[in-house]
């Protein structure tokens, strides 16, 4: 086996010196058409907008309130406006009517009869009273808190 001889295979093939394979034409499959799916729209909401918009609508409701409610207090001041000049003309007309009946002369030689003064003679007297103190109770936790709650809310 040691006098064996090497053989060595070599290979002197070349680019374009082996014959080619023979590509068979490409088959050509028919395609059915693609089914188009009708696209869905999704409409994504956005929970703070929602409730941005229900505050929106509270408050045009709080508002619409307030202007029937400032109407009708309107109307009230007008009404009372009305009476009270209605009452400023009694007055006015009861006024002259007492005016003419009574005659403060014979009313003041009446009252000097029956042992009356005049205020200016009057003596003047002062009554000095003490009134006690009340102890000032200090609110509890909860007062304060109720307290605060009704500052803020008033």
């Amino acid at each position: 086996m040691a006098n064996q001889i090497d053989i060595r295979y070599i290979d002197f093939s070349t680019e374009g010196s082996a014959a080619r394979k023979i590509a068979s034409a490409p088959k050509k499959v028919a395609q059915l058409p693609k089914v188009k799916r009708k696209k869905s729209r999704v409409l994504t909401v956005d929970p703070v907008a929602l409730i941005g918009m229900a505050v929106a609508v509270c408050m045009i409701i709080f508002m619409v309130i307030g202007m029937v409610r400032l109407q009708a207090a309107q109307e009230r001041n007008v009404q009372m406006a009305q009476y009270v000049d209605t009452l400023t003309e009694s007055n006015t007309a009861l006024r002259a009517e007492f005016s003419e009946v009574c005659d403060l002369n014979e009313v003041r030689r009446l009252a000097l009869a029956l042992g009356m003064i005049p205020k200016l003679d009057a003596p003047e007297t002062g009554i000095t009273m003490y009134v006690p103190e009340e102890p000032i109770a200090t609110p509890t936790l909860w007062e304060q808190i109720g307290t605060f709650l009704a500052g803020l809310f008033a």
